[in-house]
């Protein structure tokens, strides 16, 4: 049975290069749409989460406060985690050639 290090140089192997100093068409364009087409989703989620947690504090009772006062950093460390991989995204499309 092949180890696990064979199995990936054995798929990086097999992917194809580019020519000497050309580029991938087209790589660029399809990164830029897809994080220009999930950005608004990510948006969307990040907001309707705090909602959740702000109405779990506001009528949950003391165990519900205490629930959201314990998922709050998580809930604001997915949605910093998320938006800070979508810009990060985007500087390697923009300064990373193939």
């Amino acid at each position: 049975m092949l180890g696990l290090k064979t199995k990936i140089v054995a798929l990086l192997a097999a992917l194809p290069l580019p020519a000497a100093g050309g580029t991938m068409p087209g790589i660029e364009t399809t990164a830029t749409n897809f994080i220009n087409g999930i950005q608004p989703v990510v948006w969307v989620l990040a907001a309707v989460a705090l909602i959740i947690n702000g109405v779990m504090m506001a009528v949950g009772g003391e165990e519900g406060r205490a629930k959201a006062k314990k998922a709050l950093p998580w809930t604001i460390g997915g949605c910093l985690l998320v938006v800070g991989a979508v810009q990060l995204a985007e500087w390697i499309v923009a300064n990373i050639s193939f």
